[in-house]
């Protein structure tokens, strides 16, 4: 949806929104990618210091491999030698008055399109409160798209070292180049946690909610103290936000921050190291059954993700929960790793994270009368590397409860080479 159907459909978006969204790492995929500039008033107040390429970094026991898990000696364990040969070494670091960052190593999983990042963060100066914003991570100047972090950005960092964190997707264009951007604020205030239940029931509830919030806001700002959402975000309000301001720049304006540092790390990664860890399903694509058929168009496995494209070819049209919910069928990917989860007897959580959709035009009316629809779904920081995949049909009865009917008797078994 564009951004004026969406002021159409709900009026002005709050410019406490748009700073949230614009600022998020892992928000908006698509559109124009915009480099923050700092303004003439907080370019005075930058720090000169130097960036130390490719010097050698104090021992630690954090990278990657323990970011991702895969040093915990758990289900990776049998794979983790083989993993710990592609792991890449960036020893690229960055020490100034304020801060000291360690970026120790690197995974490229340039056949699944992601990557994932590792680094200390250190505190100076023992005794100040620093806010740490990741500007964004960048392939060859194009921006990615964050999965899950830790410790990256909108956090305070007190007295001790911090372990940082990060796997995403690298850009649909590739890139070898990686440019880590951060800006480091001195926080001049005391900063309060927003007070606020969330835990809403009802409609009503939901809306008491937002009050209280709202309040609880209001309250914490007119004390002069900076007003922490859950997320680590800081609200000023709708009056503390300025069009065309970045959000440091924001920060730095309502007088509760100041500018300490800013500044960008730069290192190349290789993108070919763990080609040779792709597993592809080549086997047969069509499986028929009582009223529906399955057809495999993609299944592959890589180090960092796995990706599957199946159609749905079914008798009667199938159901729509409606706008929220969507379509009230999907299809589940799980292993058989003989510890079920939630009364299955297949494990579908075999990886940090995973997502799927229906795409656009939804379902398509056949020749022969039947109905097709397209699922994707990806996954990502896999914990495991399975040899196959159980693939089952997942429906759900139409109201309120969307109770889920499980199609084990229809079990597929996608075998990888």
């Amino acid at each position: 949806m564009t951004e004026e159907r969406l002021k159409d459909a709900f009026g002005r978006t709050p410019l406490s929104v748009q700073y949230r969204v614009k600022n998020a790492l892992n928000g908006p995929k698509e559109g124009t990618i915009m480099k923050k500039k700092i303004s003439v008033v907080l370019i005075a107040a930058l720090v000169t210091v130097a960036l130390l390429g490719g010097v050698a970094i104090a021992k630690t026991d954090w990278g990657v491999m323990e970011f991702l898990g895969w040093q915990s000696g758990g289900r990776a364990a049998d794979t983790g030698s083989q993993l710990a040969s592609k792991v890449q070494t960036v020893a690229q670091n960055y020490d100034g008055e304020a801060v000291r960052i360690d970026v120790t190593d690197a995974v490229y999983d340039s056949a699944g399109g992601v990557y994932a990042l590792a680094w200390t963060l250190e505190n100076k100066t023992p005794g100040t409160e620093y806010y740490i914003i990741c500007d964004g991570i960048t392939f060859d100047e194009e921006k990615s798209f964050a999965r899950s972090m830790g410790n990256v950005s909108e956090f305070f960092l007190g007295d001790e070292a911090v372990k940082c964190g990060v796997c995403g997707e690298v850009p649909e264009t590739g890139g070898k180049n990686v440019e880590l951007t951060f800006t480091i604020l001195k926080a001049l205030a005391e900063h309060v946690e927003i007070d606020c239940e969330w835990d809403a029931a009802t409609e009503e509830d939901a809306r008491k909610a937002e009050f209280a919030y709202q309040d609880s806001l209001m309250k914490i700002n007119a004390e002069g103290k900076i007003a922490v959402a859950g997320d680590g975000f800081i609200e000023l309000g709708e009056d503390g936000w300025a069009e065309g301001e970045s959000y440091a720049e924001a920060l730095v304006h309502s007088g509760k921050f100041e500018l300490a540092e800013h500044f960008t790390l730069s290192f190349p990664l290789r993108d070919d190291s763990m080609d040779d860890m792709k597993k592809v399903y080549t086997g047969k694509t069509d499986f028929k059954f009582d009223g529906y058929e399955l057809h495999v168009r993609k299944a592959e496995i890589t180090p960092l993700s796995a990706h599957f494209t199946v159609d749905y070819i079914s008798d009667e049209k199938p159901g729509d929960g409606g706008k929220g919910v969507g379509p009230l069928w999907e299809i589940c990917f799980a292993i058989d790793d003989k510890s079920p989860a939630d009364g299955l007897p297949y494990d579908s959580y075999w990886g940090g994270q995973g997502s799927g959709d229906w795409g656009d035009e939804i379902p398509v009316q056949l020749d022969d009368g039947r109905w097709l629809s397209t699922y994707n779904y990806e996954m990502f920081e896999l914990h495991v590397w399975p040899e196959e995949i159980k693939m089952f049909l997942i429906t759900y009865s139409d109201g309120e409860t969307l109770e889920p009917t499980y199609h084990l008797d229809d079990v597929v078994t996608l075998k990888f080479e």
